[in-house]
């Protein structure tokens, strides 16, 4: 929330188009790293991708509010805030769906193949609930298992990160945007 405090002097000095894109190439740039993680990844880079995750959000939804006020008459920027807040919450339920679906997708393919472990493995593995004793063969194939389902949620948001570059920068804009 501190970040968007400062959208407003950005937005002084850079069109939200050239504010956006740069944010969001820095935002793609930290999540590739995460398709390269194994369970050795350092947690101080968890905390780096959070950061820089708060971060850029926090200016692009503060970015996109301030813009959605400008473009429409004055008597509608109750409907342009409110129609932003409903697109916000509706995509953050969608998404979390699909990368729900992907992640499901992902631990059942790997499963398939898998005679070591079993979908309630899994379950007690991410369950914090239940104690999983598991030898280390079952905990090798536990960690592959999820770490190649996060891998693949991971891949889709650099791909829908890549996708708003493009179609952002292909934008055409009839006044300063």
């Amino acid at each position: 929330m501190g970040v968007s405090f400062f959208v407003s002097m950005l937005m002084r000095r850079f069109s939200s188009k050239h504010l956006a894109i740069p944010i969001i190439a820095v935002q793609t740039l930290v999540y590739a790293t995460l398709l390269f993680s194994g369970t050795s990844y350092p947690i101080v880079m968890f905390h780096v991708v959070a950061g820089a995750t708060g971060a850029g959000f926090g200016i692009i939804v503060s970015l996109t509010m301030v813009v959605a006020q400008a473009v429409v008459p004055q008597e509608q920027v109750g409907a342009a805030t409110s129609m932003m807040t409903l697109g916000r919450t509706v995509g953050q339920a969608v998404l979390t769906g699909v990368f729900g679906l992907v992640f499901n997708l992902s631990v059942g393919r790997s499963l398939a193949g898998q005679r070591l472990i079993t979908q309630t493995t899994i379950n007690k593995a991410i369950s914090t609930d239940s104690g999983l004793n598991a030898g280390a063969a079952q905990k090798s194939a536990i960690n592959s298992t999820l770490l190649t389902a996060f891998h693949f949620i991971f891949l889709l948001v650099v791909a829908l990160f890549l996708a708003t570059i493009v179609s952002t920068s292909s934008t055409r804009c009839a006044r300063r945007c």
